[in-house]
Formats: structure tokens, sequence, C-alpha cells
């Protein structure tokens, strides 16, 4: 059981990681490289604690990229899969 609680922690700090360094790459302006690092953060650490964080993140990049689309879809799944966060 400690093992198992030992691979949760690890997967929520990888997660918040990469959050960390997509919002940088948002203050920088490389907002595509900022979608990719929180499309990671979704795809390979699902079910991380910061999830919420990183689809907030998601949105905000596309919207700088001026893909509303994207970025109301992103608000989409926010807000079916976490109702208090949007």
């Amino acid at each position: 059981m400690d093992a198992q609680q030992r691979m949760i922690y690890l997967r929520n700090r990888l997660a918040a990681y990469e959050n960390y360094v997509a919002d940088y790459y948002i203050r920088l302006g490389a907002y595509v490289a900022a979608v990719k690092r929180a499309t990671r953060a979704v795809e390979e650490y699902n079910g991380a604690d910061s999830t919420a964080k990183s689809l907030k993140t998601l949105a905000r990049a596309y919207d700088a990229l001026g893909m509303s689309d994207l970025a109301e879809d992103t608000r989409r799944v926010l807000a079916t899969n976490y109702p208090n966060e949007s």
C-alpha cells in the first residue's frame, strides 16, 4: 500500500511540474509550448490532482492562439469533470 501511495504522489508531482512549465511558457508568450505541456499533463498524468489546472492553462493558451473552438471544448471538459473549478 505504501508503494501505491508513493506512485500517486509522484504522478501528482510530475503533473504539477508540467503545469508549472506550461504557466512559465504562457508568461513568455510561447503559447504552443504551453499547449504541449498542458496536454502532456492531462494525457500522461490522468487523474492527477492538478488536472483541472492543466485544463485551465490549456484553455488560456488556446485563447491566446485564437483557437476559440478548442478553448471552448476545453472549458466544456473542465466544467463537466470539475464543476467546482470552472
